[in-house]
Protein backbone atom coordinates (compact mmCIF):
# COMPACT_ATOMS: atom_id res chain seq x y z
CA UNK A 1 0.00 0.00 0.00
CA UNK A 2 2.73 2.84 0.88
CA UNK A 3 4.59 1.58 -2.31
CA UNK A 4 1.33 2.71 -4.71
CA UNK A 5 0.86 5.36 -2.33
CA UNK A 6 4.01 6.62 -2.50
CA UNK A 7 3.97 6.48 -6.63
CA UNK A 8 0.31 8.24 -6.47
CA UNK A 9 2.26 11.29 -4.65
CA UNK A 10 5.46 11.51 -5.62
CA UNK A 11 5.69 10.67 -9.44
CA UNK A 12 2.57 11.65 -10.53
CA UNK A 13 2.33 14.76 -8.61
CA UNK A 14 5.79 15.63 -10.01
CA UNK A 15 4.52 15.24 -13.24
CA UNK A 16 1.75 17.13 -12.82
CA UNK A 17 3.84 20.18 -11.61
CA UNK A 18 6.16 19.76 -14.60
CA UNK A 19 3.16 19.80 -17.16
CA UNK A 20 1.47 22.86 -15.41
CA UNK A 21 4.96 24.84 -15.57
CA UNK A 22 5.21 23.96 -19.48
CA UNK A 23 1.58 25.50 -19.82
CA UNK A 24 2.50 28.17 -17.84
CA UNK A 25 5.52 29.00 -20.27
CA UNK A 26 3.37 28.52 -23.34
CA UNK A 27 1.29 31.53 -21.82
CA UNK A 28 4.27 33.51 -21.11
CA UNK A 29 5.95 33.17 -24.66
CA UNK A 30 2.53 34.14 -26.01
CA UNK A 31 2.57 37.05 -24.01
CA UNK A 32 6.56 37.83 -25.07
CA UNK A 33 4.98 38.13 -28.42
CA UNK A 34 2.56 40.21 -28.09
CA UNK A 35 4.89 42.32 -26.09
CA UNK A 36 7.35 42.49 -29.17
CA UNK A 37 4.66 43.40 -31.38
CA UNK A 38 3.26 46.23 -29.40
CA UNK A 39 6.67 47.69 -28.22
CA UNK A 40 7.90 47.55 -31.17
CA UNK A 41 4.92 49.98 -32.68
CA UNK A 42 5.42 52.30 -29.24
CA UNK A 43 9.03 52.18 -30.51
CA UNK A 44 9.72 51.25 -26.65
CA UNK A 45 13.04 49.46 -27.18
CA UNK A 46 13.04 48.61 -23.30
CA UNK A 47 10.05 46.74 -23.17
CA UNK A 48 11.15 45.22 -26.58
CA UNK A 49 14.54 44.00 -24.93
CA UNK A 50 12.43 42.73 -21.59
CA UNK A 51 9.96 40.87 -23.80
CA UNK A 52 12.67 39.13 -25.86
CA UNK A 53 14.13 38.28 -23.14
CA UNK A 54 11.00 36.77 -21.20
CA UNK A 55 10.53 34.86 -24.29
CA UNK A 56 14.57 33.25 -24.42
CA UNK A 57 13.53 32.61 -20.41
CA UNK A 58 10.35 30.98 -21.07
CA UNK A 59 11.82 28.60 -24.09
CA UNK A 60 14.73 27.54 -21.85
CA UNK A 61 12.25 26.66 -19.11
CA UNK A 62 10.33 25.00 -21.46
CA UNK A 63 12.70 22.80 -22.77
CA UNK A 64 14.22 22.43 -19.51
CA UNK A 65 10.91 20.94 -17.32
CA UNK A 66 10.31 18.82 -20.98
CA UNK A 67 13.15 16.85 -20.67
CA UNK A 68 12.77 16.43 -16.51
CA UNK A 69 9.50 14.87 -17.43
CA UNK A 70 10.22 12.87 -20.00
CA UNK A 71 12.10 9.63 -17.76
CA UNK A 72 8.68 9.97 -15.82
CA UNK A 73 6.13 9.40 -18.80
CA UNK A 74 5.13 5.82 -19.12
CA UNK A 75 2.56 5.67 -22.27
CA UNK A 76 3.14 6.02 -25.41
CA UNK A 77 0.41 8.90 -25.42
CA UNK A 78 2.62 11.02 -22.97
CA UNK A 79 5.85 10.58 -25.32
CA UNK A 80 3.65 11.87 -28.59
CA UNK A 81 2.70 14.90 -26.56
CA UNK A 82 6.05 15.31 -25.29
CA UNK A 83 7.59 15.27 -29.01
CA UNK A 84 4.73 17.89 -30.03
CA UNK A 85 6.11 20.19 -27.00
CA UNK A 86 9.85 19.54 -28.04
CA UNK A 87 8.90 20.42 -32.39
CA UNK A 88 6.17 23.34 -31.18
CA UNK A 89 8.93 25.28 -29.10
CA UNK A 90 11.83 24.56 -32.03
CA UNK A 91 9.54 25.85 -34.37
CA UNK A 92 8.55 28.85 -32.35
CA UNK A 93 11.84 29.96 -31.72
CA UNK A 94 12.51 29.90 -35.48
CA UNK A 95 8.95 31.86 -35.87
CA UNK A 96 9.88 34.46 -33.06
CA UNK A 97 13.50 35.28 -34.74
CA UNK A 98 11.75 36.40 -37.71
CA UNK A 99 9.35 38.84 -36.04
CA UNK A 100 12.55 40.19 -34.42
CA UNK A 101 13.87 41.13 -37.73
CA UNK A 102 10.84 41.92 -39.30
CA UNK A 103 10.46 44.38 -36.32
CA UNK A 104 14.08 45.88 -36.12
CA UNK A 105 12.98 46.57 -39.55
CA UNK A 106 9.96 48.76 -38.60
CA UNK A 107 7.48 46.14 -40.78
CA UNK A 108 5.44 45.74 -37.85
CA UNK A 109 2.71 44.59 -40.08
CA UNK A 110 4.52 42.27 -41.63
CA UNK A 111 5.55 40.85 -38.19
CA UNK A 112 1.69 40.69 -36.91
CA UNK A 113 0.52 38.84 -39.80
CA UNK A 114 3.46 36.40 -38.99
CA UNK A 115 2.66 35.76 -35.52
CA UNK A 116 -1.15 35.34 -36.65
CA UNK A 117 -0.24 33.34 -39.39
CA UNK A 118 2.34 30.99 -37.97
CA UNK A 119 2.68 31.79 -34.41
CA UNK A 120 -1.06 31.46 -33.02
CA UNK A 121 -1.77 27.84 -34.82
CA UNK A 122 2.04 26.70 -32.88
CA UNK A 123 0.61 28.52 -29.55
CA UNK A 124 -2.57 26.55 -29.76
CA UNK A 125 -1.28 23.49 -30.48
CA UNK A 126 0.81 23.79 -27.39
CA UNK A 127 -1.58 24.67 -25.19
CA UNK A 128 -3.86 21.91 -26.20
CA UNK A 129 -1.07 19.38 -25.82
CA UNK A 130 0.12 20.71 -22.70
CA UNK A 131 -4.09 20.81 -21.57
CA UNK A 132 -3.81 17.77 -22.25
CA UNK A 133 -0.76 16.60 -20.27
CA UNK A 134 -2.21 17.65 -17.60
CA UNK A 135 -5.73 15.99 -18.10
CA UNK A 136 -3.59 12.59 -18.43
CA UNK A 137 -1.29 13.21 -15.06
CA UNK A 138 -4.77 14.14 -12.93
CA UNK A 139 -6.61 11.22 -14.29
CA UNK A 140 -3.30 8.90 -13.22
CA UNK A 141 -2.97 10.42 -10.01
CA UNK A 142 -7.03 9.50 -9.58
CA UNK A 143 -6.09 6.25 -10.71
CA UNK A 144 -3.33 5.95 -8.33
CA UNK A 145 -4.94 6.80 -5.74
CA UNK A 146 -8.23 4.26 -6.26
CA UNK A 147 -5.52 1.86 -6.72
CA UNK A 148 -3.91 2.91 -3.19
CA UNK A 149 -7.29 3.13 -1.57
CA UNK A 150 -8.12 -0.65 -2.62
CA UNK A 151 -5.09 -1.84 -1.77
CA UNK A 152 -5.65 -0.20 1.75
CA UNK A 153 -9.66 -1.27 2.06
CA UNK A 154 -7.82 -5.16 0.89
CA UNK A 155 -4.87 -5.19 3.98
CA UNK A 156 -7.94 -3.81 6.41
CA UNK A 157 -9.93 -7.04 5.27
CA UNK A 158 -6.89 -9.18 5.62
CA UNK A 159 -5.95 -7.83 8.83
CA UNK A 160 -9.88 -7.87 10.13
CA UNK A 161 -9.91 -11.70 8.95
CA UNK A 162 -6.66 -12.56 10.46
CA UNK A 163 -7.14 -10.92 13.90
CA UNK A 164 -10.66 -12.81 14.09
CA UNK A 165 -9.02 -16.21 12.80
CA UNK A 166 -6.31 -15.29 15.16
CA UNK A 167 -9.04 -14.89 18.51
CA UNK A 168 -10.91 -17.76 17.24
CA UNK A 169 -7.98 -19.98 17.34
CA UNK A 170 -7.10 -19.05 20.79
CA UNK A 171 -10.56 -19.48 22.13
CA UNK A 172 -10.99 -22.77 20.50
CA UNK A 173 -7.80 -23.35 23.10
CA UNK A 174 -8.44 -21.92 25.67
CA UNK A 175 -12.17 -23.82 25.89
CA UNK A 176 -9.85 -27.41 24.67
CA UNK A 177 -7.77 -26.93 27.82
CA UNK A 178 -11.04 -26.03 30.07
CA UNK A 179 -12.31 -28.84 28.99
CA UNK A 180 -9.66 -31.26 29.53
CA UNK A 181 -8.85 -29.39 33.00
CA UNK A 182 -12.43 -29.63 34.59
CA UNK A 183 -11.27 -33.36 34.31
CA UNK A 184 -8.26 -33.28 35.67
CA UNK A 185 -9.55 -30.97 38.72
CA UNK A 186 -11.96 -33.28 39.61
CA UNK A 187 -9.85 -36.05 40.05
CA UNK A 188 -7.64 -33.84 42.21
CA UNK A 189 -10.83 -33.48 44.44
CA UNK A 190 -12.00 -36.70 44.49
CA UNK A 191 -8.71 -38.54 44.96
CA UNK A 192 -7.77 -35.67 46.91
CA UNK A 193 -4.25 -35.45 45.06
CA UNK A 194 -2.53 -33.47 43.48
CA UNK A 195 -2.01 -34.96 39.66
CA UNK A 196 -1.66 -33.45 36.62
CA UNK A 197 -0.08 -36.03 34.11
CA UNK A 198 -2.23 -39.08 35.17
CA UNK A 199 -5.60 -37.26 34.40
CA UNK A 200 -4.08 -35.50 31.98
CA UNK A 201 -4.29 -39.05 29.70
CA UNK A 202 -6.76 -40.74 31.62
CA UNK A 203 -9.55 -38.13 30.70
CA UNK A 204 -8.45 -37.45 27.20
CA UNK A 205 -11.38 -38.60 25.65
CA UNK A 206 -13.70 -37.03 27.57
CA UNK A 207 -12.15 -33.72 27.84
CA UNK A 208 -12.29 -33.83 23.70
CA UNK A 209 -15.84 -35.33 23.95
CA UNK A 210 -16.59 -32.17 26.02
CA UNK A 211 -14.82 -29.80 24.05
CA UNK A 212 -16.88 -30.90 20.91
CA UNK A 213 -20.03 -30.75 22.16
CA UNK A 214 -19.40 -27.11 23.77
CA UNK A 215 -18.41 -25.67 20.10
CA UNK A 216 -21.83 -27.66 18.56
CA UNK A 217 -23.55 -25.28 21.54
CA UNK A 218 -21.50 -22.14 21.06
CA UNK A 219 -22.47 -22.40 17.30
CA UNK A 220 -26.39 -23.15 18.55
CA UNK A 221 -25.93 -19.72 20.84
CA UNK A 222 -24.53 -17.68 18.07
CA UNK A 223 -26.89 -18.79 15.45
CA UNK A 224 -30.07 -18.15 17.69
CA UNK A 225 -28.64 -15.21 19.41
CA UNK A 226 -27.89 -13.08 16.62
CA UNK A 227 -30.88 -12.67 14.72
CA UNK A 228 -32.66 -11.37 18.08
CA UNK A 229 -29.30 -9.05 18.77
CA UNK A 230 -29.37 -7.58 15.17
CA UNK A 231 -33.23 -6.98 15.05
CA UNK A 232 -32.91 -5.17 18.07
CA UNK A 233 -30.16 -3.00 16.93
CA UNK A 234 -31.60 -2.69 13.95
CA UNK A 235 -35.24 -1.33 15.77
CA UNK A 236 -32.91 1.22 17.94
CA UNK A 237 -31.19 2.25 14.80
CA UNK A 238 -34.01 3.04 12.94
CA UNK A 239 -35.83 5.02 15.79
CA UNK A 240 -32.31 6.56 16.46
CA UNK A 241 -32.47 7.79 13.19
CA UNK A 242 -35.87 8.64 12.33
CA UNK A 243 -35.30 11.04 15.92
CA UNK A 244 -38.45 9.46 17.24
CA UNK A 245 -39.59 6.19 19.74
CA UNK A 246 -42.68 4.90 18.55
CA UNK A 247 -44.87 2.64 20.21
CA UNK A 248 -44.41 -0.30 18.44
CA UNK A 249 -40.50 -0.14 17.89
CA UNK A 250 -40.49 0.31 21.84
CA UNK A 251 -42.44 -2.68 22.36
CA UNK A 252 -40.32 -4.61 19.88
CA UNK A 253 -37.53 -3.33 21.39
CA UNK A 254 -38.37 -4.29 24.87
CA UNK A 255 -39.96 -7.93 24.17
CA UNK A 256 -36.65 -8.51 21.86
CA UNK A 257 -34.30 -7.47 25.36
CA UNK A 258 -35.92 -9.61 27.42
CA UNK A 259 -35.81 -12.48 24.54
CA UNK A 260 -32.16 -12.01 24.93
CA UNK A 261 -32.15 -12.09 28.65
CA UNK A 262 -34.08 -15.08 29.02
CA UNK A 263 -31.89 -16.57 26.46
CA UNK A 264 -28.99 -15.77 28.81
CA UNK A 265 -30.52 -17.30 31.51
CA UNK A 266 -31.26 -20.67 29.52
CA UNK A 267 -27.66 -20.94 28.50
CA UNK A 268 -26.08 -19.82 31.90
CA UNK A 269 -28.18 -23.12 33.53
CA UNK A 270 -26.51 -25.03 30.34
CA UNK A 271 -23.48 -24.21 31.36
CA UNK A 272 -24.15 -25.10 34.91
CA UNK A 273 -25.83 -27.96 34.32
CA UNK A 274 -22.45 -29.27 32.05
CA UNK A 275 -20.06 -27.85 34.96
CA UNK A 276 -21.84 -29.65 38.06
CA UNK A 277 -23.65 -32.96 35.77
CA UNK A 278 -22.18 -33.31 33.12
CA UNK A 279 -18.89 -33.65 33.86
CA UNK A 280 -19.16 -35.53 36.86
CA UNK A 281 -21.50 -38.48 34.58
CA UNK A 282 -18.58 -38.59 32.15
CA UNK A 283 -15.90 -39.03 34.91
CA UNK A 284 -18.50 -41.85 36.26
CA UNK A 285 -19.13 -43.36 33.08
CA UNK A 286 -16.63 -42.68 30.48
CA UNK A 287 -18.85 -42.31 28.10
CA UNK A 288 -19.23 -39.36 25.56
CA UNK A 289 -21.01 -36.13 26.38
CA UNK A 290 -24.05 -37.11 24.59
CA UNK A 291 -24.72 -39.69 26.57
CA UNK A 292 -24.12 -38.17 29.56
CA UNK A 293 -26.77 -35.18 28.88
CA UNK A 294 -29.05 -38.17 27.61
CA UNK A 295 -28.99 -39.88 31.62
CA UNK A 296 -29.10 -36.61 32.98
CA UNK A 297 -32.60 -35.48 31.55
CA UNK A 298 -33.68 -38.43 32.48
CA UNK A 299 -32.77 -37.85 36.10
CA UNK A 300 -33.82 -34.15 35.41
CA UNK A 301 -37.28 -35.37 34.10
CA UNK A 302 -37.79 -37.50 37.19
CA UNK A 303 -36.44 -34.70 39.64
CA UNK A 304 -37.29 -31.23 38.50
CA UNK A 305 -37.78 -29.77 41.67
CA UNK A 306 -34.75 -30.50 43.58
CA UNK A 307 -32.51 -29.08 40.22
CA UNK A 308 -34.74 -26.23 40.65
CA UNK A 309 -34.01 -25.85 44.73
CA UNK A 310 -30.10 -26.82 43.92
CA UNK A 311 -30.18 -23.65 41.54
CA UNK A 312 -31.78 -21.14 43.60
CA UNK A 313 -29.35 -22.37 46.37
CA UNK A 314 -26.23 -21.97 44.21
CA UNK A 315 -27.64 -18.50 43.21
CA UNK A 316 -27.76 -17.53 47.13
CA UNK A 317 -23.91 -19.49 47.29
CA UNK A 318 -22.52 -17.21 44.53
CA UNK A 319 -24.40 -14.26 46.78
CA UNK A 320 -22.34 -15.22 50.25
CA UNK A 321 -19.05 -15.54 48.11
CA UNK A 322 -19.56 -12.52 46.60
CA UNK A 323 -20.08 -10.64 49.57
CA UNK A 324 -17.19 -12.32 51.62
CA UNK A 325 -14.45 -11.79 48.70
CA UNK A 326 -15.90 -8.04 48.70
CA UNK A 327 -15.46 -7.83 52.75
CA UNK A 328 -12.04 -9.06 52.36
CA UNK A 329 -11.27 -6.37 49.77
CA UNK A 330 -12.63 -3.58 51.81
CA UNK A 331 -11.07 -5.43 55.26
CA UNK A 332 -7.28 -5.52 53.25
CA UNK A 333 -7.56 -2.26 51.94
CA UNK A 334 -8.19 -4.06 48.20
CA UNK A 335 -4.49 -5.49 49.37
CA UNK A 336 -6.35 -9.37 48.65
CA UNK A 337 -7.87 -7.65 45.14
CA UNK A 338 -4.35 -7.36 44.24
CA UNK A 339 -3.15 -11.00 45.12
CA UNK A 340 -5.93 -12.36 43.42
CA UNK A 341 -5.09 -10.51 40.08
CA UNK A 342 -1.77 -12.70 40.04
CA UNK A 343 -2.54 -15.41 38.13
CA UNK A 344 -1.06 -18.71 40.12
CA UNK A 345 -1.12 -17.00 43.44
CA UNK A 346 -5.01 -15.65 43.10
CA UNK A 347 -5.69 -19.44 42.37
CA UNK A 348 -4.38 -20.57 45.31
CA UNK A 349 -6.16 -17.97 47.62
CA UNK A 350 -9.14 -19.21 46.06
CA UNK A 351 -8.46 -22.92 45.81
CA UNK A 352 -10.66 -23.50 49.18
CA UNK A 353 -13.33 -21.97 47.48
CA UNK A 354 -13.02 -23.49 43.93
CA UNK A 355 -12.70 -27.18 45.88
CA UNK A 356 -15.38 -26.60 47.90
CA UNK A 357 -18.05 -25.69 44.71
CA UNK A 358 -16.47 -28.62 43.13
CA UNK A 359 -17.15 -30.81 45.78
CA UNK A 360 -20.80 -29.60 46.37
CA UNK A 361 -22.23 -30.61 43.16
CA UNK A 362 -20.34 -34.10 43.54
CA UNK A 363 -22.45 -34.31 46.86
CA UNK A 364 -25.24 -33.31 45.50
CA UNK A 365 -25.21 -35.94 42.39
CA UNK A 366 -24.33 -38.42 44.79
CA UNK A 367 -27.73 -38.34 46.75
CA UNK A 368 -29.77 -39.74 43.75
CA UNK A 369 -27.23 -43.18 44.63
CA UNK A 370 -24.47 -44.69 45.38
CA UNK A 371 -24.10 -45.44 40.76
CA UNK A 372 -23.87 -41.60 41.00
CA UNK A 373 -21.36 -41.05 44.07
CA UNK A 374 -17.78 -40.36 42.51
CA UNK A 375 -16.40 -40.68 45.83
CA UNK A 376 -17.30 -44.37 46.30
CA UNK A 377 -14.54 -46.96 46.15
CA UNK A 378 -14.07 -48.62 43.24
CA UNK A 379 -15.33 -52.27 43.40
CA UNK A 380 -12.67 -54.71 44.90
CA UNK A 381 -11.55 -57.57 42.11
CA UNK A 382 -13.60 -60.58 42.57
CA UNK A 383 -11.90 -63.52 44.73
CA UNK A 384 -11.67 -66.72 42.41
CA UNK A 385 -14.13 -69.59 44.14
CA UNK A 386 -12.20 -71.78 46.25
CA UNK A 387 -11.53 -75.12 45.14
CA UNK A 388 -14.02 -77.95 46.68
CA UNK A 389 -11.73 -79.89 49.70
Amino acid sequence: MRDTFGVAVDSTARKIRLAGDINMAVSDMLAADRGVLLYTHEKNAAGVAASERLFADRVALLNRDAVELRPLVSSEEELRALDVVFLGNKAWQDIFQKMEQLSAAGDVGAASRLEADKAMPVYHELDDVTDKLQDMQLSLLKNNKERAAGTFSFNRIVSFAFLVLASLAVWLVILWLNCRGKFMFLHCVVCDRAEVEVPWHKYAAAGNSLFRFRIALALAVMLLMLPLLGFLVADILRMVLREEADLPGVMLAVGLGLALVLFGIVCAIIHKFIVDFIVPLMFLRGGTCVSAWREFLGMLGARPGQFVIYLLFQIVLHIVISILIIMAFLVTCCIACCLLIIPFLGTGLLLPILIFRRAFSLYFLAQFGPQYDVFAPPPAPSQPAAPPP
